[in-house]
């Protein structure tokens, strides 16, 4: 009985082991997410040389719709070599979206950027951006996930991820002159086409 019971606390002891190497082993550490410096909101970071770094890499990360693909990591440094990988997809119409974040994300980042910096490339690729999301617009008011080109599921409008809801408070944003969406859009432009998805 008692060489039963040091067997099942050694057993024990072992699992806990296991679970503690396992939590931090190297493996594990890569996939445990850390902050999104696009999300910051600290207007001193953006007065940093390392917002401008990011916000070079998200420009390059634009597709000449106006838009971004989603799911990439556009803080991470990247080699002279990767950017010149990336610059190469700059003209997909294919990847562009407001799924997961994308799009509406960049251009708050690049909105805090260009109020710190008054970097007049920040601005310029907002309104293009902009110039995307109106054209996406259905006349009913909505988005589709992905345009301008799309297959399968992208034609139709999407609430999952919060994508329609990112878009419209962007654009509220933007026609409220809320920092940091204040003087960053044509609001004439805007807000007419932003109230549809309310009629």
């Amino acid at each position: 009985m008692g060489q039963f019971l040091f067997l099942k606390r050694s057993f024990g002891i072992f699992m806990v082991l296991v679970g503690y190497l396992t939590l931090f082993s190297p493996a594990t550490a890569q996939q445990i997410p850390r902050r999104n410096a696009l999300r910051e909101t600290n207007s001193d970071f953006f007065k940093t040389e390392e917002a401008r770094r990011i916000g070079d890499q998200v420009l390059a990360f634009q597709r000449c719709t106006g838009g971004w693909p989603k799911n990439i990591d556009m803080t991470r440094q990247m080699s002279d070599e990767e950017l010149t990988e990336v610059l190469k997809e700059k003209s997909r119409q294919d990847d562009s979206t407001i799924d997961n974040d994308a799009t509406t994300m960049q251009m708050i980042y690049l909105a805090r950027l260009y109020q710190q910096t008054k970097d007049t490339r920040y601005r310029d690729v907002f309104q293009l951006a902009v110039e995307y999301l109106l054209s996406g617009q259905y006349e009913n008011g909505g988005w589709p996930q992905f345009w301008p080109e799309m297959r399968g599921y992208q034609v139709h409008i999407t609430f999952n991820d919060d994508a329609i809801v990112n878009t419209l408070e962007l654009f509220q944003d933007i026609v409220a002159e809320r920092p940091p969406l204040s003087g960053e859009a044509d609001r004439q432009g805007t807000a007419p086409t932003t109230l549809g998805i309310y009629r």
